[in-house]
């Protein structure tokens, strides 16, 4: 079952000035990720890859073609249709200062609650479910900026479950983590596609921890095509050498 599909998708930058011209990042794209898969994106700096993310949450305005989410257009749904299908996990921290641990995951209710932004005892009760699937009980009454890089990692990924979107999408979710935290998150990740069917869409550099994880790379670099397909079939017909420029064997 498809849970995200990329049409001639064109990503890149509309210019505002007299002329009005637009600067695409990539050729067309067109790509396929299906139900319960964990897919990896990869390629050398510059190649486009958050802005693709972001195009795909709808963050950034696409140039060109059409992005389906379980079968919907994103043109048509809501921001509330949205934030129950797709839940993102990007680089930028929160700054409040006085959140603790079950604040933040519970802001992934928010799409559920009333008009009274009150919370009832389903919400608590998967807020709870969402931090125990990630290990992050014990930090519940901690403040969020008090802890590792690691546990604040853990707590927006039990914030984007919280959620409950059959899609997440993590832009370098293992960034400035240690290798036991990264191998760590990443198991947690699979687990999560193999025991719940969540699909999960990922930006990764470090290719040797996500080759042991993912079920299919997407791979990106400057004015080349997206490629997918499996890291040894990528790494068989020479693409991962083309797109990072180096030799690569496992």
């Amino acid at each position: 079952m498809e849970m995200l599909r990329l049409k001639q998708l064109q990503i890149g930058y509309a210019n505002q000035g007299k002329h009005k011209s637009s600067i695409s990042l990539t050729p067309p794209i067109e790509a396929v990720v299906y139900k319960g898969e964990m897919v990896a994106l990869t390629g050398p700096n510059g190649a486009g890859k958050s802005t693709l993310f972001r195009t795909i949450a709808g963050l950034h305005k696409a140039l060109g073609g059409s992005i389906e989410i379980d079968g919907k257009s994103l043109n048509t749904l809501s921001l509330r249709q949205m934030s129950k299908l797709l839940s993102v996990v990007f680089t930028d921290r929160i700054s409040d200062a006085y959140l603790n641990v079950f604040d933040v995951v519970a802001t992934g209710r928010y799409p559920y609650i009333n008009q009274w932004m009150k919370m009832s005892r389903t919400d608590r009760q998967i807020v709870h479910q969402s931090m125990e699937m990630t290990g992050i009980t014990q930090f519940a009454s901690k403040l969020f900026k008090n802890l590792s890089d690691g546990e604040q990692q853990k707590v927006l990924i039990a914030k984007a479950l919280a959620q409950q979107t059959p899609l997440i999408i993590l832009d370098e979710p293992a960034a400035f983590l240690d290798y036991p935290s990264k191998l760590n998150l990443l198991k947690l990740l699979k687990q999560l596609c193999d025991e719940t069917q969540k699909t999960i869409l990922l930006s990764s550099h470090d290719l040797e921890m996500i080759f042991r994880h993912v079920d299919k790379l997407w791979l990106m670099a400057p004015n080349l095509p997206l490629i997918a397909g499996s890291p040894i079939q990528l790494i068989d017909n020479k693409t991962i050498e083309k797109y990072f420029g180096v030799a690569y064997e496992l």
